[in-house]
């Protein structure tokens, strides 16, 4: 083996370069260093704007349920208790687990309800049935807190006895209904007024209608009604006929009297002939200044009976049948 001789510091014979190259050729390649990590790929544009467009809808219901709550209170403090119920219901629909909008919903339809019925408590003397549009409801007295605004037909019935009533619940309300279903009472009069003696024989009878009862005496008329209940009067007077002449001449002469005494009946609505208890009769109705009447008018012994009831327009349909009733009992004496 060669071997290297001395040639100065630092220096490579080249022999040495030779076995140097040869080495280097043989020995294995050093590894490159490894890669830094890649960066993450930034999330495409159109990725995020498909998911927040998903997201939407459920942002946007949850934001009108809180509006629905709002415009709830709004109309509840007005009084509009149903429109309330309804937006408070529409909330819920989408925040179930609100538990202010669920008991403002309570109360809202509590209140909605009760704006929708008044009560109603019905009296009679003596206790009678009480009918509901023919619906049974008990015995007076009766208490009924909740009964649906409307109208309604009410009736009380107690052996043969009844009496009728046209009811109407308002929100809100409490109505108060008394029937009087004591025996029907028979009067009779046997001399009219003004007169300086009685006569026996000289009168009428009739029969005062359930609901009504004898007035004090007047010197007005031979006979005044009042009802328990309500207004008006239905009366009764009698006088000699002052002139001849049929039933109809009878009348004009007496509504020209009646007129120029200043009443505010000074309307006549309509007039026919009828009889009553087999005794020709005359039959008007008259209305002014709010109040709607009914006459009747007969003929017998010599005197013109005039049968009246005079009532507000709001209670004229039940007074006129109370005077029918009178009207058809009345017998002249």
């Amino acid at each position: 083996m060669p071997q290297a001789s001395p040639q100065g510091p630092g220096r490579l014979t080249p022999a040495l370069c030779l076995a140097l190259c040869l080495s280097w050729l043989a020995a294995p390649a050093l590894a490159a260093p490894p890669a830094a990590p890649a960066a993450p790929a930034a999330k495409a544009p159109a990725q995020g704007e498909a998911a927040w467009a998903k997201e939407m809808p459920a942002i946007e219901r949850r934001r009108q349920a809180r509006l629905d709550y709002v415009q709830a209170v709004t109309e509840f403090n007005a009084g509009r208790y149903q429109n309330a119920v309804r937006l408070l219901q529409q909330c819920l629909a989408v925040l179930p687990g609100d538990e202010q909008a669920r008991k403002l919903l309570a109360l809202a339809q509590e209140q909605a309800r009760k704006s929708q019925t008044g009560s109603l408590q019905v009296t009679s003397t003596p206790p009678a049935e009480v009918f509901l549009d023919g619906r049974p409801l008990g015995r007076t007295p009766l208490n009924l807190p909740a009964l649906a605004v409307g109208r309604y037909k009410l009736q009380a019935r107690r052996g043969g006895f009844s009496r009728e009533h046209d009811l109407v619940i308002k929100p809100r309300t409490a109505t108060s209904v008394t029937f009087d279903l004591q025996s029907q009472l028979q009067v009779q009069v046997l001399h009219a007024p003004g007169s300086q003696q009685p006569r026996p024989g000289r009168g009428f009878v009739l029969q005062v209608p359930l609901g009504w009862r004898l007035a004090p005496k007047t010197a007005a008329a031979d006979l005044r009604l009042s009802p328990s209940q309500g207004q008006g009067l239905i009366q009764v007077n009698s006088g000699p006929l002052r002139r001849a002449g049929d039933l109809k001449q009878q009348v004009r002469m007496w509504e020209d009297e009646f007129f120029a005494s200043g009443t505010p009946l000074q309307d006549k609505q309509n007039g026919r002939s009828l009889s009553l208890g087999g005794v020709k009769a005359y039959e008007a109705v008259y209305q002014g200044g709010g109040q709607k009447a009914k006459f009747y008018f007969l003929v017998a012994s010599g005197r013109l009976y005039v049968l009246r009831g005079v009532f507000p327009q709001a209670e004229y349909a039940l007074g006129a049948k109370a005077l029918d009733e009178v009207a058809e009992s009345f017998r002249p004496q």
